[in-house]
């Protein structure tokens, strides 16, 4: 019952409850840095402020809170329009906690939604949208998402918690991916470092404790996790766990291909 989590995420746990492990943590992941990426402690430098397309530089954003969520500003300024999206019965979502590989499962979709037509990917590869992903000089997807032809295949990556209503009411069908926290962290603290979109993470160090208490975009992965497990036995809502994604090779990596294709 521990945090009732996943079986093939509880080894986990023990490592996550505590921040003790911080220093073997950077020591073991962070072994094949450049020595430039590293201070004389051994922790990482976060990376630069940021530089536009004529190369002049820019403070990176701050994360915003709004009904309790960590999010980008260009999120905060269509919230209203996000929280009250609505859902048709034939959407299919893909869930997931940020760098837990929802890009990777939305390839796998497109492919699908192609029939595997590679050069028409290579034209459009942004088949599927990101409910809360909004450019500052861009409308906000949500905009597009309502004007496209069932059935839509949105990316979402709210808590249960802060997802609109309809999605559970409709019982739209729900593609979920989990990943084992620690890559987790490590992903979204590099992805930090070079995304000028996103906040400057500071040191590894002050990252991992951010993470650990929720205080990043998204808030808490323990409670994003625990919160769509919650629902593993509603049969419109599939689970994937992104290290078995990996094993395409054997019959288990198969059939999760198979099980997505099938909705």
């Amino acid at each position: 019952m521990l945090y009732n989590l996943p079986p093939t995420l509880l080894f986990c746990i023990p490592f996550c409850t505590s921040l003790s492990f911080s220093l073997s943590f950077r020591e073991t992941t962070c072994v094949a840095s450049s020595p430039s990426s590293m201070d004389s402690q051994g922790d990482h430098k976060p990376g630069p402020v940021g530089k536009g397309a004529a190369g002049d530089e820019y403070k990176k954003p701050q994360v915003v809170l709004v009904d309790g969520l960590l999010v980008m500003p260009g999120t905060l300024r269509h919230w209203e329009k996000i929280k009250s999206f609505q859902a048709r019965p034939d959407d299919i979502f893909i869930a997931s906690y940020p760098k837990s590989g929802l890009m990777w499962t939305t390839q796998v979709m497109n492919m699908i939604k192609l029939h595997g037509d590679v050069e028409a990917y290579k034209v459009d590869k942004t088949l599927i949208p990101f409910l809360e992903f909004c450019r500052p000089d861009e409308e906000p997807a949500v905009e597009k998402i309502n004007n496209l032809p069932s059935p839509r295949v949105i990316n979402i990556h709210a808590p249960i918690s802060h997802i609109s209503k309809s999605i559970l009411e409709n019982k739209c069908k729900v593609i979920c991916i989990l990943r084992n926290p620690k890559d987790v962290a490590v992903s979204f603290y590099h992805f930090h470092t070079f995304n000028n979109m996103l906040p400057n993470p500071g040191t590894w160090s002050e990252f991992l404790q951010n993470f650990m208490i929720g205080k990043v975009g998204f808030n808490s992965w323990f409670d994003h996790v625990k919160g769509w497990w919650s629902l593993r036995e509603q049969p419109n809502i599939f689970f994937l766990f992104y290290e078995e994604m990996k094993k395409v090779g054997n019959s288990k990596g198969k059939g999760m291909v198979y099980e997505i294709g099938r909705l």
